[in-house]
Parts: structure tokens; sequence; C-alpha cells
């Protein structure tokens, strides 16, 4: 069952729309898997480009092949990129080909953060059957709200231990996020890696620039001693359709630590 909530948020001062799949069995305590961009997660209808991930059939996945019960909740992004870039980027955006982008304000990223801290995931653990702490909820972003999911599991007062990053942008504030890094520890976190080979950014066809990143990334995450795992895809693309060919692996990573699918 897939249920549609507007919530308030008091610090951005605006409603969003959260989607919120409940699965088979409401019995059982739930995990949850928090999905930053939700309007791109269960209908093609609602998706920016027109196509989901179709998310129904990944938690349905969890439930009948590893037994295990997701609440999928949904945030849905702004439609504008540069309000979108506002919410979900923690730094100030350097490096990008769309000049407007480099405007973005870290305040609105920070009251956002506040209220999935102190609205969102309130919500959810006091409104629905699931189990709580921090174990037991995950955070799935792209592109850049791949960047915001990594921030969360790695900010002092963590949201999150357990993280999927497709295709992260890490280049748009390179030099500071890896700041950032360095002085914090989490020995904890767990992060899911994906790329694809055949990914561009901003219209210019560079197809290494998310390769790169990435890479440098699970190496930097390896010698800092966290459970990291890079999935590359030699065909992926930069979209929901490459993205949702995965997305087993991620769940099968939060539970199991390996992978069911490969390219």
């Amino acid at each position: 069952m897939l249920l549609k909530k507007e919530l308030y948020l008091i610090e951005s001062k605006k409603y969003v729309t959260l989607e919120i799949y409940i699965p088979f069995d409401t019995k059982s305590k739930l995990d949850i898997l928090y999905l930053l961009d939700g309007q791109n997660a269960f209908k093609d209808k609602n998706a920016t480009f027109g196509r989901s991930l179709r998310m129904k059939k990944h938690l349905d996945f969890a439930y009948e092949e590893m037994n295990k019960n997701i609440l999928g909740v949904s945030i849905y992004s702004p439609s504008n990129e540069i309000d979108r870039t506002n919410e979900y980027a923690p730094f100030k955006v350097t490096y990008s080909y769309i000049d407007s982008l480099k405007e973005n304000k870290t305040s609105k990223f920070k009251k956002f953060i506040k209220d999935f801290s102190n609205i969102i995931i309130p919500y959810i653990e006091n409104n629905f059957n699931v189990n709580k702490g921090i174990e037991h909820r995950f955070l799935y972003g792209s592109s850049l709200a791949a960047t915001t999911a990594l921030f969360l599991a790695f900010k002092n007062d963590r949201l999150f231990n357990i993280v999927g990053c497709f295709s992260t942008a890490l280049f748009l504030y390179h030099d500071e996020f890896y700041q950032f890094l360095d002085k914090r520890k989490n020995k904890d976190a767990k992060i899911f890696l994906y790329v694809g080979k055949n990914e561009i950014s901003d219209s210019i066809n560079d197809t290494t620039l998310y390769l790169k990143t990435s890479l440098e990334l699970y190496n930097y995450l390896k010698e800092k001693g966290n459970n990291v795992k890079l999935l590359i895809s030699k065909t992926g693309k930069h979209n929901e359709k490459s993205w949702d060919l995965v997305f087993d692996d991620f769940i099968s990573y939060i539970y199991e630590e390996k992978i069911t699918y490969r390219l």
C-alpha cells in the first residue's frame, strides 16, 4: 500500500510530500528506508524524467527473498534545480558547468536537515510500526543527493549509519567535502557506492568524472576503515533506469554485505 502525506517543515517553512510504502506484513516491526528525490522512487508518472526506480519491487524483494520487512519513505525534492541544490548540498558548489548552482545557500540545507531530524523521522517513527534506532534506518540518494546521504553518515549527530550513494557527485565541492570527512570518524558507517561508466555531468560529454569520483571515494573510505562496497556498471548511465538495475544489491548489502546481481 502506498500512502501520500503532506508534512509541514518548520525550519524550511514549507510543506514536503512523502510517499510511504507499507509492505505485506504490518504486524512485524519494520526497518525504514528513506529515499531522497522521492518523486523518482515509486511511479514513473511522478518522476522528474519520466522513469522511476520502481521501488515497490525492491521492497518486495527484501520481503520475499530475504525475509526483511522495510517501510519505504520517499521524500520529494523541489522541482527547481537551484532549490533542490539549496536543499541537498552541504557545501558551496565550486565545480559545475551550470553557473547558477554555484549560488546555492547552505543555510537552506541546514534547515532541511533539522527538519529531517526533528519532523520527518519522528513522524515516521511515531506513526508506523517500525524499529527505532539508527541501525534500522537506511538512506538512499543519487548524484547530488548521494552527497547528502554521505554527509548524514558522518555528521557529528548522525542520522544514518547505512547509506546508498549512487553516482555520487562529490566533484561539486570536492575539497571541502574531504576536509569534512577528514575531521570525522564513524567506524559503524556502511557505505554502498554505485557508478556507471557511461555517466556524464551537466550535459558535458565527460564519462570519467563520476567514475573517478567514486573510485577515489571508495579508496578513501576503505583506508578510513569503513565497511564500503563499490559496484561499477560497464553500461550504466546517469538515470533511474540504471540505478533501478542495481538497487537490490544495495538492499542485499544492508543485510548481508554482499551483492546479488552482477552486470
